[in-house]
């Protein structure tokens, strides 16, 4: 997996950007760490994920993600494909057919 994401990152641009949809690279309508923390703010806001975690749970990684978001300032000059969700539920395994 780690070769994997290494390969993604390999990947450079000319500035940074967003892919949206369809694939195709859009500017930042922000500052890298004012989009983490409006997203954050927009996630957690919802109602079905404060229900889910509670308004203080909620409430709490909102902090953590305002606290955090500073440390984006290094890297959002940085024109390099990442991906931005890596996690457990992206991960299709399969057994190979050798064994």
């Amino acid at each position: 997996m780690g070769s994997i994401l290494a390969g993604i990152g390999s990947f450079s641009f000319e500035e940074p950007r967003f892919l949206g949809p369809p694939l195709r690279p859009e500017p930042f309508d922000a500052p890298l760490p004012d989009l983490l923390v409006s997203f954050g703010a927009r996630i957690l806001g919802e109602r079905g994920a404060r229900d889910a975690l509670g308004a203080p749970l909620a409430d709490g990684y909102l902090r953590l993600l305002e606290e955090a978001a500073p440390i984006l300032e290094a890297v959002q000059a940085d024109p390099w494909l990442v991906h931005s969700d890596f996690n457990g539920k992206n991960l299709v395994l399969a057994r190979e057919f050798d064994g």
